[in-house]
């Protein structure tokens, strides 16, 4: 759709007009901009002469806004960062096409930096820019070519690719859990939680998942979740993390989890995108790509963690059939802490066709029991 001409009022009246509105101050936005204050209001009145509205009510020195100036400039704010936004983009990669990408921040760090040079040098042509979001947002005003999201979906005007689930796990500090060694879910009905903003029914889902009657739950609240893990780090209590991102801080033990249990998350990640966007090339090359890297990431992980009843495990509790994860072989340092008792590897050799299903960082042995396995490797059970 084309807008008439007369809709759309030379940019130097929106500059003027959008740094009045947020300074409050003809004055201020003269010095901003390097106009004079004549100058800034000569602009306001001419924008406010095409409009034919007035959008600020000016009472000597001071200058307030009308409410359809409230509503416009918030508008106007917004086109002009695009308008930047986009300007800037052509003038950093004029001759390259471009993937705008919203992506949460942890998962962006860990998961995905890791894995998009792939995509880069297949695509030598394409940039992409990343911007961090938490939860769900307007395409239609934030000039994103996609987003990878976790949570529900569908998302209001767009289109999914489910990517993959994830499973979350309960963990504090080495010394907060030695302190306070919980035994079963129930016991964090009373521990310190920590919670991440824009998971807040997180530890909802994980109790209700777990069989326990709770209240709400309460706790401080981390928009990300680099800072909840800092603070489990630092003893303040027990936060949720998806495994298979912070998997090496559990490896290293600088994470412990508080509970030998494992839980699948309520959602899962999706890559979405606007519908006004699908036949955009890059973007098809870039959903095939995740697509499959999700599928790659799916497999190398593995089965669900087995659940080890209370006595030790032996040779002839393990079928050909069984799956052992991380969380019941793993190095010293993950088992200790936690009670578990350690036996080497070689007792449970004599099973051929046991798999072992390792989070990153481990090795993957099958069909050939575990005499390659690292002989300091145990097994620990609670």
């Amino acid at each position: 759709m084309t807008i008439p001409r007369r809709f759309l009022p030379p940019t130097a009246m929106l500059v003027a007009f959008e740094a009045a509105a947020r300074t409050g101050n003809f004055t201020q936005a003269a010095a901003e901009l390097n106009y004079t204050q004549s100058a800034i209001s000569r602009q306001v009145r001419a924008l406010e002469d095409r409009l034919g509205t007035i959008l600020f009510v000016r009472d000597r020195q001071r200058v307030v806004l009308t409410n359809a100036g409230v509503s416009y400039a918030r508008e106007i704010r917004e086109a002009l960062r695009h308008i930047g936004a986009a300007s800037l983009a052509v003038k950093v990669n004029p001759h390259v096409m471009s993937l705008n990408l919203a992506v949460p921040p942890t998962f962006a760090a860990r998961w995905l930096m890791p894995r998009i040079h792939e995509f880069l040098a297949a695509h030598p042509n394409v940039t992409v820019n990343f911007s961090t979001r938490t939860t769900v947002f307007d395409f239609q005003r934030d000039p994103f070519d996609c987003a990878l999201h976790f949570g529900k979906v569908p998302w209001a005007g767009a289109e999914s690719a489910r990517l993959m689930d994830e499973s979350v796990v309960a963990v504090a500090s080495a010394g907060f859990a030695a302190a306070h060694r919980y035994t079963a879910p129930k016991d964090l009905v009373s521990a310190p939680l920590l919670i991440l903003s824009s998971r807040v029914d997180a530890w909802e889902h994980w109790f209700e998942m777990n069989g326990v009657a709770h209240d709400a739950v309460t706790g401080p609240l981390f928009d990300q979740f680099e800072p909840l893990a800092a603070a489990a780090r630092a003893g303040l209590g027990v936060a949720l993390v998806p495994q298979f991102l912070f998997a090496e801080e559990i490896a290293r033990g600088e994470l412990v989890p508080v509970l030998d249990t494992v839980t699948p998350s309520e959602h899962s990640y999706h890559l979405v995108w606007p519908q006004n966007r699908k036949s955009n090339p890059v973007l098809a090359h870039f959903r095939d790509w995740i697509v499959a890297q999700s599928d790659a990431a799916q497999t190398q992980r593995g089965s669900p963690m087995i659940r080890l009843s209370n006595s030790r495990p032996n040779s002839a509790e393990l079928s050909p059939s069984t799956v052992l994860s991380t969380s019941s072989v793993c190095s010293p340092n993950v088992g200790a802490g936690r009670g578990g008792k350690r036996e080497p590897l070689e007792k449970f050799s004599g099973n051929p066709g046991i798999r072992y299903s390792p989070t990153p960082g481990c090795s993957m042995v099958e069909n050939s029991g575990f005499e390659r396995m690292p002989s300091e490797w145990v097994v620990t059970s609670s």
